[in-house]
């Protein structure tokens, strides 16, 4: 079994009714090696008790407190770059891995330096944990040329889970990360899919809770959405993903052949992936108004 050191980064705000299990469920994985990184933003629940009371009991866990809510994207990223570990993986405090998670995207990671990302197939569970369905993501996104995995990812990419498995830590931390717009994790995951190939390990090992609590669907509308990605000075006002691929070609290490094909890529492909996604999250908003 591997030992390279994975750190798992626990945004939270809020998120009292499933942190502690979601925190139990993360230091029950079998790999060996793992730090787990609590990232509380100034939460009004008992979030931050739950998460220092994790700490007092395993030594594996580290909480960064906040004196205010900054926002989701500085939630997230801060937690990157607390990281200490060549691998990363990101946790939602309402979802939950099985035990084999991390190991087994490890195991991908390490079988090919080639691959950038490790995720495993998704189960939907509700807000009891009940499964719901099977999910399908379908990102094992392994073309040679870089501008044809940001072409596969952007036709494929649906729920985004696959931005929850385990990532080098170094590629990672070469993107924008989370940034402050809607969506901008399908901008993270072109960005990652320029800088290698991703891995789709066969087993459900991710549950992925989907709940009227959850982030996006307590926040339907532009404004809420910004805000919650802490962009409250655009509140209210869209912004694209095409800045974020056209940002993203900028700065991948890439000669100018390959950058211009990645631009060409995202200048076709990416108006109509933003088209389908502003019809699904019309058709999102509708259905819970």
């Amino acid at each position: 079994m591997s030992d390279s050191l994975v750190s798992i980064g626990l945004p939270v705000y809020n998120g009292a009714d499933y942190l502690e299990t979601a925190i139990e469920n993360l230091l029950s994985q079998t790999h060996s090696e793992i730090e787990l990184i609590i990232a509380d933003n100034a939460s009004t629940d008992r979030s931050l008790e739950i998460a220092q009371s994790a700490a007092d009991r395993d030594a594996r866990v580290r909480v960064l407190p906040a004196q205010e809510n900054l926002g989701a994207a500085w939630n997230y990223n801060r937690a990157v770059e607390s990281a200490t570990g060549p691998y990363f993986k990101w946790a939602a405090h309402d979802d939950l891995c099985e035990p084999t998670y991390v190991e087994r995207c490890v195991e991908a990671l390490d079988a090919d330096d080639g691959r950038v990302l490790a995720y495993p197939k998704t189960v939907i569970i509700n807000e009891h944990g009940d499964r719901v369905r099977d999910y399908e993501d379908n990102l094992d996104i392994g073309h040679a040329s870089a501008s044809a995995r940001a072409a596969a990812l952007m036709w494929r990419v649906g729920l985004c889970n696959a931005v929850f498995g385990v990532i080098r830590t170094e590629a990672l931390r070469d993107t924008a990360m989370i940034g402050l717009f809607d969506s901008s994790d399908v901008s993270l995951l072109a960005e990652l899919a320029l800088r290698g190939r991703f891995h789709e390990v066969p087993e459900r090992l991710f549950l992925r809770r989907r709940h009227m609590g959850a982030s996006r669907k307590a926040n339907t509308d532009a404004r809420s959405v910004a805000a919650w990605f802490g962009d409250s000075a655009k509140a209210g006002r869209s912004r694209s993903l095409l800045g974020g691929y056209a940002a993203a070609v900028r700065r991948w290490d890439a000669g100018p052949v390959e950058k211009a094909k990645a631009a060409a890529v995202f200048a076709t492909v990416g108006p109509l992936t933003e088209i389908r996604w502003h019809l699904r999250n019309r058709r999102r908003t509708r259905a819970q108004s």
